[in-house]
Formats: structure tokens, sequence, C-alpha cells
């Protein structure tokens, strides 16, 4: 029982496998292996080398188109992670002028108001310090949250471009098992 169970699968997968390749080479299985049987039968190993060097060489070229595309599309991800390091400088730069500015409105409150009094002094000393945390705590968490979105944003690319690579990778060494059993196959018959 256990035997026709076998062979029933071998014949299902075996014929999954015929279908999976003609639809992704669109070439028919029979055909190649009728080239390949030839090739063997008549001891043509240069015709049966150079069949395996031009496929080699599609799957190469199409790993190729791959990794152009993954590095095409991680361009504006690393643009736009660039872009945003550029708006949180720009926000941090905006925020120390500010603070700055109220700093020197502030050293000058407190001037004046130790002509009055000290302890009008030590007051507007103290509302400056707060200012100038607030401000400093603003530009720091606007700086902190533009690094994480733009750490992000390349991780991503990054992340898109291995699964690519992977991917293709994956596709060509299945490419390859399956000309080389194909080879076997053809050369065990």
């Amino acid at each position: 029982m256990k035997f026709i169970v076998g062979v029933a699968t071998g014949i299902v997968l075996g014929a999954a496998g015929a279908v999976a390749y003609s639809v992704r080479t669109g070439r028919d299985l029979r055909d190649a292996y009728e080239s390949v049987r030839s090739d063997l039968e008549r001891a043509d190993l240069d015709e049966l080398g150079q069949r395996l060097e031009s496929r080699f060489n599609e799957m190469q070229s199409q790993v190729e188109a791959r990794i152009g595309e993954i590095k095409a599309n991680a361009g504006p991800a690393i643009g736009g992670a660039t872009a945003q390091l550029d708006g949180a400088r720009s926000a941090a730069a905006g925020a120390i002028s500010r603070g700055r500015g109220k700093a020197e409105d502030v050293a000058d409150d407190v001037s004046d108001a130790a002509s009055d009094a000290a302890d009008t002094a030590s007051d507007a000393v103290a509302d400056a310090g707060d200012a100038a945390r607030d401000v400093a705590a603003d530009a720091t968490d606007a700086a902190k949250d533009a690094a994480g979105d733009a750490g992000d944003a390349v991780s991503d690319a990054v992340d898109d471009a291995g699964d690519a690579v992977s991917d293709a990778a994956d596709d060509a060494s299945d490419k390859a098992k399956d000309v080389a059993d194909d080879a076997t196959d053809a050369w065990n018959r």
C-alpha cells in the first residue's frame, strides 16, 4: 500500500513540477527533455554544456534585473530618510534659535529686575532655566523622532532588498536544481 501511495505521489509531484516549469519558463518540459536526451544519446556533451550555460546565463540576467529593481526601489526610501533628517535638523536649529531669543529676553528681564529687587531677579532666572530646558527638550525630542523615522525607513529598505535578493537566490537555486535533476535523470536513462 505504501508503495502505491509513493508512486501516486511521485506522479502527481512530477506533473505539478512539469506544469510549474512550463508556466514559469514558457517552454514545454517535454521539448527540453527531448533535446537533453538527444544530446546525451549522441554523446554531444558540448551541446549539453552550451544549453546549461545558456540557462545559467538566463538565470543570472534575471537575478541581476531583480537586484537592479531592488536598488531602484531603495533609492527613494533613502532619499525620504535624508529629507526627514534634513527636516529634523531644521526643526532643531529653529528651536535653538528660539531658545536663544527667549534666553536673551529673560536675561534682559533679569537685569531690570536685579535693580528693583533680589527676589524678582531670582524668579526671572528660574523662569529662564525652565524655558531653556523646555526648548532643549523639544529640540531633543524632535531630533530623536526624526532619527527614529529615518532609521525605520532605511531598515525597511534594507529588509526589502534582503527579501528580494533571497527570493532571487531561491529561484536561481530551484532552477539550477531542476536543470541538474533533468540532466541526471536523462543521464541515468
